[in-house]
């Protein structure tokens, strides 16, 4: 296993949870417990009761506080140990930043932010957090990210990772592709991570994910989704990190993808002729974009199924009933190829997480 040179973590040892501890838990709900037995034997059960349950939120409330104070302090101590700045917390609409997850959702928030130079490069490490629709139907994400300088512009590359999702089980990334522009890999690579390069750059995705770099992805890189825009390099990862241990894992893969193609991301010709080099050397330069993809099964299937139904409403006899078997021979087909993917999908996660725990138990 890889690990991280020049930087100093032992600050991170007094990292603590940021939520409330069983002792803290146990005496919070003493503010319950004991206004609701004395409200048995006084007539004032309803403004005793309000009274503890008042003091349970105060005490929880203190308790966060008082815990977010102290990690806030850790982390200055970390940034300070090694030369980077640290900043609790900003708000931003993230307009001009050209990373794909950022121009997903509302309410976007970067915090626990710090910045820098590490292993060569400037760097932005930062908690993310958006949220996506409104109301009953309005769903929350978090994920961290590490965003790198890149010394020039390059074709939008993404690595997606195949290990591991959000919260609600969906890439890190919630942007899909082109289909067409998906590149297939050799060896098990494909089985891990799905790589995405424009139209006419595939020589370009293929001199950089050179088979050495993806054995050193597969090994270090498989919790994490990774993507390359104009001059910018970001890591995705599902889960903020909180403890010490998940802030080594962070820099120790950045430090492994680095070694692997640092130089081809930096300076190496990667590009299958000259005419592509030169679109992104010359000056305001933007890197060559992937293709959103169109409309997914699943949005297909409703569509037709809302057809389908809308159609059954005015349609008897023979032609009815041709068409209601036809129609639920196509549904039953989507479903099925739905079902078949998220069981494919579900079958690499464990083969992957069980090479991935075998490798970081012998290394």
């Amino acid at each position: 296993m890889t690990k991280t040179q020049g930087l100093d973590f032992s600050a991170l040892d007094g990292l603590k949870k940021d939520s409330l501890s069983p002792k803290d838990w146990g005496l919070a709900s003493l503010m319950i417990v004991i206004p609701l037995f004395l409200s048995f034997q006084y007539e004032l059960f309803i403004l005793i009761i309000f009274v503890g349950f008042f003091g349970f939120v105060v005490y929880c409330l203190a308790v966060q506080h008082k815990l977010r104070t102290h990690n806030q302090f850790v982390l200055e101590a970390f940034a300070l140990e090694n030369s980077f700045t640290y900043t609790s917390a900003f708000a931003n609409d993230f307009k001009t930043d050209p990373g794909t997850l950022f121009t997903h959702g509302h309410s976007k928030k970067a915090s626990h932010i710090f910045a820098g130079d590490f292993a060569g490069y400037p760097f932005t490490l930062f908690r993310y957090d958006y949220a996506t629709s409104s109301g009953k139907s309005r769903r929350s994400y978090d994920a961290e990210v590490m965003e790198l300088t890149l010394p020039r512009v390059l074709p939008h590359m993404v690595i997606d990772s195949l290990m591991k999702g959000d919260s609600f089980g969906g890439s890190v990334l919630p942007i899909a592709f082109d289909k067409n522009q998906k590149i297939e890999l050799e060896g098990d690579f494909y089985k891990y991570f799905s790589l995405y390069a424009p139209d006419k750059y595939g020589i370009s995705a293929l001199t950089i994910i050179a088979p050495d770099a993806m054995e050193a992805l597969m090994r270090n890189a498989a919790l994490c989704d990774i993507e390359i825009v104009d001059n910018k390099l970001y890591f995705y990862w599902p889960k903020v990190a909180d403890a010490k241990v998940e802030y080594e894992e962070i820099f120790r893969t950045v430090q492994a993808v680095l070694e692997e193609i640092g130089k081809k991301l930096s300076r190496g010709d990667i590009f299958a002729h000259a005419s592509q080099a030169k679109v992104h050397t010359e000056t305001n330069a933007q890197g060559v974009r992937l293709k959103k993809s169109g409309i997914k099964l699943v949005t297909v299937l409703v569509i037709i199924g809302y057809i389908g139904a809308q159609f059954l409403r005015f349609t008897e006899g023979l032609l009815g009933a041709v068409f209601g078997g036809v129609f639920t021979i196509v549904v039953l087909a989507g479903l099925l190829l739905l079902a078949r993917r998220e069981s494919n999908r579900r079958r690499l996660l464990r083969d992957l997480q069980t090479r991935y725990d075998n490798y970081h138990s012998v290394t």
